[in-house]
């Protein structure tokens, strides 16, 4: 209960700050380069170095997965800025849907609860897109 709570205000954050007229791509730069900066900071040095093994080994999926990653992140806050939150919130979380079929494609048996949540939030974003 407590990190949802976390959750709804992140979002409500988000929303806030492209409302005062926070562009979004600034909106998206400024509390990932926060979060890099912190982490960097407060994991412990294990943490760090198994990071700095992950980045010489797969510079290039690491940089093009951040990449895509903060891409589809802007794009998000751009869709926010100008259509209704509730509707773009629900139709983000309909990212739990792909991670099912992705999962499933590479070769994971999703477990039936699992399934049903992403039914149940499909159906969700189905129901407002109407």
């Amino acid at each position: 209960a407590f990190c949802s709570l976390f959750v709804g205000g992140y979002h409500l954050a988000y929303k806030l700050a492209l409302n005062a007229g926070g562009a979004p791509e600034a909106v998206a730069t400024i509390p990932l380069v926060s979060a890099s900066i912190l982490y960097a900071i407060l994991v412990g040095s294990k943490r760090r170095s198994l990071a700095l093994v992950a980045l010489r080994a797969e510079p290039i999926k690491i940089l093009v997965g951040g990449l895509l990653g903060g891409l589809g992140f802007v794009v998000f806050l751009f869709a926010m800025r100008t259509a209704n939150t509730n509707v773009i919130l629900t139709l983000r979380n309909t990212s739990i849907l792909f991670a099912q079929v992705f999962a499933f494609l590479l070769g994971e048996r999703p477990k039936r609860l699992a399934v049903i949540g992403a039914a149940i939030v499909t159906g969700g974003a189905i129901l407002l897109a109407l």
